[in-house]
């Protein structure tokens, strides 16, 4: 495999095909690079399968049928998750013939190039992953439950940077059976909670710009005591590269106004879903939903949407 080439991984189900390929073509028009796109998939129906292929114009798309029945002792603790979520826990052995992949949850969105992460040293780590906020900054320990120290530092796995080999080389999925003996009556935001068990120490802290997420406006606007270490994973003056909505609030629902669902939108309008209408995702108010459509029309003119 050359440089050249990206390995993308996705896992998903047939309730997120379309927003996995908007993701996917998010990521196919702001890198210009050659992209494997490899999906783990739970169920994505055949109509749905072609289309996503028809999406694809600069790569190669490979479906691997995943058996579920292997994950039905893990817990689903978090409604809007799927089961699928699970399956990168075993991806040394359902991608056997690579070395490194780009692992990215469906929710997410490309909005620069893919390259530059893909390029990220991993210093000898198995794994690159930016820290979520919410359970770092905003929690109470919760870390310490799931037998993290202070000074392993909590990661979302929504965006993982990622030497297959060197997952081989610590025993991960073998690990990952062991801790979830341990904690599997613990842990509650599933296989993240596994992941952050299993690789604390192992992990490379990349940049925010890397995994955008909606915490990251929260932690910008408090005045915390962040060490200089943590300081320098914060975005400067670059724009994200990946947007990612995770928590309830997704970009094909009205309600969210995260920075990046515009670039859904925008994809969404050139795909073959095209005709999905951007919707409410409860039974709001009429002025709610107003409040809602100002903020992302606001927003729109800011970025020249």
């Amino acid at each position: 495999m050359t440089e050249e080439m990206i390995n993308l991984v996705y896992a998903c189900d047939e309730n997120y095909a379309q927003h996995m390929a908007i993701s996917m073509m998010s990521a196919e028009m702001y890198t210009d690079k050659f992209i494997n796109f490899y999906i783990f998939d739970a169920g994505i129906k055949d109509e749905s399968k072609d289309k996503i292929r028809a999406s694809v114009t600069n790569g190669t798309v490979t479906f691997i049928t995943i058996d579920i029945s292997d994950f039905k002792d893990f817990p689903k603790t978090i409604d809007y998750i799927s089961i699928a979520t699970y399956f990168r826990l075993k991806l040394p052995t359902y991608l056997s013939n690579v070395d490194k992949v780009i692992y990215i949850d469906v929710d997410a969105v490309v909005g620069g190039d893919l390259y530059q992460l893909w390029l990220e040293p991993l210093n000898g780590k198995p794994v690159g992953a930016v820290i979520d906020p919410t359970i770092e900054f905003f929690s109470d320990n919760y870390k310490l439950n799931i037998g993290l120290e202070e000074e392993h530092h909590y990661f979302n796995a929504g965006l993982l940077l990622i030497d297959v080999n060197k997952l081989r080389e610590i025993k991960f999925e073998s690990s990952v059976v062991d801790f979830f003996q341990e904690y599997g009556n613990i842990i509650k935001y599933q296989d993240q909670d596994i992941l952050n068990g299993v690789l604390k120490g192992n992990v490379k802290y990349l940049n925010a710009k890397y995994n955008y997420m909606p915490s990251y406006k929260k932690l910008e606007k408090k005045e915390l005591n962040i060490s200089y270490g943590l300081n320098s994973l914060l975005i400067k003056d670059d724009q994200p590269i990946i947007f990612h909505f995770c928590g309830t609030k997704k970009p094909w629902y009205i309600s969210c106004s995260h920075d990046g669902f515009e670039i859904y939108e925008k994809v969404l309008a050139l795909s073959l879903w095209k005709s999905y209408k951007i919707k409410s995702d409860s039974n709001e108010s009429l002025l709610k939903i107003l409040q809602y459509k100002y903020k992302r029309f606001i927003r729109r003119l800011r970025y020249n949407f």
